[in-house]
């Protein structure tokens, strides 16, 4: 992957591949959650766009362009390691009211 991230184009095409991934990952959460009703009132909040602009900004702010290779590929699993953890994240406030729902429940 940090060959793939020499150009600016390059980088563009792994932020989206990382939002589409991140996208993958919060439907099949939502799926597994609240089943088909995830659906349909879908909240257009976690569509996996935050974690493509935080790999972007952190690439740029970081110039993961202009470095080596070996520089790039350890600063890169760091902004991966990021992203990750706004993946949790989003995951999180998903099942977030589904498990506060669950206290009140008489099931």
């Amino acid at each position: 992957i940090a060959e793939c991230c020499s150009t600016p184009y390059s980088l563009l095409g792994l932020v989206f591949t990382v939002s589409f991934v991140a996208l993958g990952v919060l439907t099949l959460c939502k799926f597994y959650l609240q089943g088909y009703r995830a659906f349909m009132n879908d909240n257009a909040m976690h569509r996996g766009m935050t974690e493509g602009i935080t790999l972007l900004i952190l690439a740029v702010q970081t110039g993961l362009i202009e470095l080596q290779v070996i520089h790039r590929a350890f600063l890169l699993s760091i902004i991966l390691f990021v992203v990750v953890a706004s993946i949790l994240q989003s995951m999180l406030e998903i099942a977030d009211p589904i498990v506060l729902a669950l206290g009140a429940s008489r099931d």
